[in-house]
């Protein structure tokens, strides 16, 4: 009787304890004081487009045309302004709105075409939104991206060895007519809106980029193409022979984006023109792959008659899948063959031809004259399967965030959550995901023609740990950690599926009885050039990439440590400007060495660009390096970059480097899951941790910088980009040195204080100390970290699912008594140095003013860009190369004003052992549980004493 009623005690102890533990943490209020800033919160009854195309209106068969010089009410910057002859509205201050009155006599569908004209900005998109009636008609409105356009700029460019590379591309402008549609191509067709009869108004909202507008109109929607067979049909009997014509792939004169570049490929002979030495320009492609890009060659066909079209291309990247373009003559899609031209899988270059659906041949005519092609970059057959997957992939977030609130995201495998009790409809939602998801593999099997696939066994890994969870519901906690994986895996897929790349050598418009096949190169020719590329790796120098040029002057040696695109990029910017402008020329070459490697052997350049941030003054105390204060201009070009950017740089009374990139850290957070918990941006460290109390409690984590100092390299990046601990130092008011740069400031109160704060943070609010941020960040189990700036388009490129739902600001700071915040922050830089033992100061401080000049610097970037992609993009130190880039207005302003609270750190003798001490300081406190006092007592001792040594050895205290 005893043992039943202990049985009974203790399965009663144990229901309680369970019902205490699995209790569901409630989203808690974090109270902002005046500085927080609060997230509006959006109405949640705007619907996504394909909720709101749910209509069984007839298409609109009237067009009604909107003057835009005619609004009715305004709260924008506008004014009238004749563009090409055309009288239009101009508007530049890239915020505000203008609002029309519309007369609708029929009700129906209607498209919304735009007629604009890009004024000149950073060349990014121009972003508006479009209200009807004062709202929102669906959720993708509020950003409709029109595009600009490009052109090369001059002739194909050489490294002066004999490799070529594209030319730089330059913006046109000129009117543009476009119909609203979804810039992400979620969506095949145009936008269309609904419209009853009787009077309306449109809003047009600019969000970013200036722009001029001559008209809107909201008029039929575009009918369906027409099929081959009909278009042929209406011109049958017309003229079957016509000449050949190539269109090279690299000859695009017209461009919807600056990374539109044309390539090089030598790999196989067949592609025009190659060679095995050097490479040559001969294809387009690599960055063509986001919805939307568009190319358009001119073509001047001799005489009228039927043409095949085909393909010389290469779809290396999509493996066992299809990429698709849609293409137009003249502005017209002929029939609806034209709409996705699908291109399959292959490792190499092939040839294909527009064919039908049923693999039948398809013709067009053209008439004598010349002629425009256009291609376009689209998702084809997988726009609803993207759309559809990326909304699978959101759910799936929220999803992993709803169950990471009950079992955090490492749960205990021996406890029980009964997470299917805490989460009512987790079922109903994995149930319905599951089957969506099933859905969409089958069809990629059905569009690809192939049954499995890495796309398709990405999403069935996903479904399998979902059917597991609920199969085995009382485990499902087992498999958060399972689900997470798989979570990221599909949500790069996304990606992935969204990116559409292929390169294309040339267009053949060709009689119907040619064949395609005779233009391969044989296995004889591919063997010859395969045998001449090994001999060429012999006698190349791929190390150098400058030849002479036809100057007489004399010529410079630089060194940098890059890949090969950028270098090549700065060389021809070399070749262009620089030498052009001084008739000095610079050969440029590609090392990892150190300059105390070149200094012993006697072979040194002149000079060195982004030299890491604490080598200046460790190469100047020796002497290496030329004082550019010396320079007569020197004030001059210090006035380019933010105030103190050239104190890391200083030793003595002069300073050793120019900076030519800076980078610091800004608040990233998640507005959506802000919104969900009612949070607000923190302005100060105490919102900051208030903020983050409330998201740990959900279960969530916040981020705070830290790198753990594993190689050399990253100590000489300096303190600063390593951790926030120089950051908070500065806003307690407190130095790393003292006054005389002799001695670190370990023993200091305010140094102490500070670096309890920094160790709290990970101790006391067990803040993570190692963390993939893009990816939390991205599934939202991270809502807010500080990051470097550059984080930014890592994000916004390559988490297109999170679009709209994150946002940018400055980092906290201390208040102080008198309510001022102190939100400064130390940065991180590399400089530009001149070597004592150049020939050639005068011409090397030449080179060095243009290299960081504001023309250059936004050349160089640009050009990086749109070779590698905007997530390479440079960290510029020049202020106006910085506003030149394509930011959005609103991020730039959060840019400037966190740029502008960077207070430089001083790098001294020595200085290389204070990142290495921090280090341990760190890990002593963290993981040892030493007191603070005594850790920063114990390493201040050892720094002083490399500090001492290092100023004795060079003699520095006489």
């Amino acid at each position: 009787m005893k043992l039943k009623k202990c049985v009974f005690i203790a399965v009663v102890v144990s229901f309680l304890i369970s019902c205490i533990y699995i209790e569901t943490p409630l989203p808690v209020k974090a109270e902002p004081t005046e500085a927080g800033i609060t997230i509006q919160q959006e109405s949640s009854a705007i619907k996504k487009y394909s909720d709101y195309l749910d209509s069984t209106a007839a298409f609109a068969k009237n067009d009604v045309k909107i003057d835009a010089k005619n609004y009715t009410a305004k709260d924008a910057e506008v004014t009238e302004k004749i563009l090409d002859g055309i009288s239009a509205v101009a508007w530049t201050n890239e915020d505000g709105s203008l609002t029309y009155n519309v007369d609708i006599s029929e009700t129906g569908l209607y498209s919304l075409e735009v007629s604009y004209y890009a004024l000149e900005g950073r060349e990014s998109a121009v972003q508006i939104g479009v209200l009807v009636d004062g709202d929102y008609p669906f959720d993708e409105a509020k950003n409709i991206r029109l595009t600009r356009m490009f052109v090369d700029d001059g002739e194909i460019r050489s490294d002066g060895v004999g490799n070529e590379f594209a030319p730089e591309q330059k913006e046109i402008f000129g009117w543009q007519k476009k119909y609203l549609s979804n810039s992400d191509g979620d969506y095949k067709k145009e936008y269309l809106f609904f419209l009853a009869e009787g009077k309306h108004t449109l809003t047009v909202e600019l969000h970013n980029e200036p722009v001029a507008f001559e008209s809107f109109t909201f008029g039929a929607p575009s009918e369906e193409t027409l099929s081959y067979e009909d278009y042929a049909n209406a011109l049958d009997g017309e003229n079957y022979v016509g000449e050949p014509i190539v269109i090279e792939g690299e000859s695009a004169f017209l461009k919807s984006d600056n990374s539109l570049v044309a390539k090089s490929d030598n790999s196989d002979p067949s592609v025009n023109p190659c060679n095995s030495f050097y490479n040559k320009i001969n294809y387009i492609g690599g960055n063509w792959k986001n919805v939307g890009d568009t190319l358009v060659w001119k073509v001047d066909v001799k005489e009228s008659a039927w043409y095949k079209i085909g393909f010389h291309v290469r779809q290396n990247t999509v493996l066992n899948g299809l990429c698709y373009r849609s293409m137009q003559i003249d502005e017209k899609t002929l029939f609806a063959e034209m709409e996705t031209i699908p291109f399959g899988y292959d490792s190499g270059w092939y040839f294909t031809e527009l064919q039908t659906g049923d693999g039948e041949e398809t013709l067009v005519y053209l008439d004598a004259g010349e002629h425009e092609i256009s291609m376009t970059v689209t998702l084809g057959e997988m726009t609803d399967v993207s759309r559809e997957l990326s909304d699978v992939v959101y759910n799936l977030g929220e999803l992993y965030r709803d169950m990471v609130r009950i079992t955090g995201e490492d749960p205990d495998d021996n406890r029980s959550y009964d997470l299917f009790n805490q989460i009512p409809e987790l079922e109903d939602e994995l149930k319905n995901n599951i089957a969506i998801i099933e859905r969409l593999a089958t069809q990629i099997e059905t569009l690809t023609g192939s049954k499995g696939g890495t796309s398709v066994a990405t999403m069935r890994a996903m479904t399998e740990v979902m059917d597991q969870m609920i199969e085995y519901s009382y485990q499902a906690h087992q498999y958060v950690q399972n689900f997470y994986s798989n979570y990221s895996s599909i949500g790069a897929l996304v990606f992935e599926m969204r990116s559409m790349p292929i390169d294309l050598d040339a267009i053949y418009l060709m009689e119907p009885s040619d064949d395609f096949s005779s233009l391969s190169s044989n296995f004889w020719e591919k063997l010859k050039h395969s045998v001449s590329r090994f001999l060429a790796s012999f006698v190349v120098d791929y190390s150098s990439i400058s030849g002479k040029n036809d100057t007489n002057g004399e010529e410079l040696q630089l060194w940098v440590n890059w890949g090969l695109d950028q270098s090549r990029v700065l060389n021809s910017l070399i070749e262009s400007s620089f030498t052009q402008e001084t008739g000095i020329n610079v050969s440029v070459k590609v090392t990892n060495a150190t300059v105390a490697q070149a200094i012993l052997s006697g072979n040194g350049p002149d000079m060195v660009l982004n030299m890491s941030r604490s080598e200046p003054v460790n190469l100047a105390m020796r002497g290496a390096l030329y004082d550019l204060t010396k320079f007569s201009d020197y004030e001059d070009v210090e006035k380019r970059f933010m105030s103190g950017a050239t104190i890391p740089f200083e030793f003595g009374e002069g300073v050793y480097a120019l900076p030519d990139t800076q980078s610091f850290y800004v608040l990233f957070y998640r507005t959506d899951i802000f919104e969900e918990l009612d949070l607000y941006v923190p302005k100060t460290w105490d919102e900051f941790l208030a903020v983050s109390a409330v998201i740990q409690r959900n279960n969530m984590s916040v981020g705070i910088p830290y790198t753990q100092i594993t190689q050399t390299s990253q100590i000489n990046t300096g303190s600063g980009a390593l951790s926030i601990f120089p950051t908070i130092l500065n806003q307690y008011g407190g130095e790393m040195y003292n006054e005389s740069h002799t001695e670190i400031t370990f023993e200091d109160a305010t140094t102490i204080n500070a670096f309890n704060f920094w160790t709290k943070l990970y101790t006391d609010y067990s803040f993570p100390v190692t963390y993939d941020f893009y990816n939390r960040f991205r599934v939202g189990t991270m809502p807010m970290g500080i990051q470097l700036y550059t984080m930014y388009n890592t994000i916004d490129v390559l988490a297109p699912e999170i679009e709209g739902r994150w946002s940018m600001a400055e980092i906290p700071g201390m208040l102080s008594e008198n309510g001022e915040i102190n939100n400064s922050q130390v940065g991180g830089s590399t400089g530009c140095v001149i070597l004592n033992d150049s020939d050639n100061i005068d011409g090397a401080w030449e080179f060095l003013k243009w290299w960081t000049r504001e023309d250059i610097q936004y050349r160089f970037t640009s050009n990086v860009e749109s070779i590698l992609g905007a997530t390479a993009r440079v960290a510029t130190s020049n202020i106006q190369a910085m506003q030149k880039l394509s930011w959005s207005k609103q991020d730039l302003t959060t840019l400037n004003k966190a740029w502008e609270t960077v207070e430089e750190m001083a790098e001294i003798p020595g200085g290389y052992y204070v990142p290495r001490a921090i280090d341990q300081c760190f890990w002593n406190i963290i993981y040892n549980d030493k007191t603070t006092n005594d850790v920063l007592a114990e390493w201040k001792e050892s720094v002083d004493e490399e500090i001492a040594e290092m100023r004795n050895a060079y003699q520095l205290d006489e």
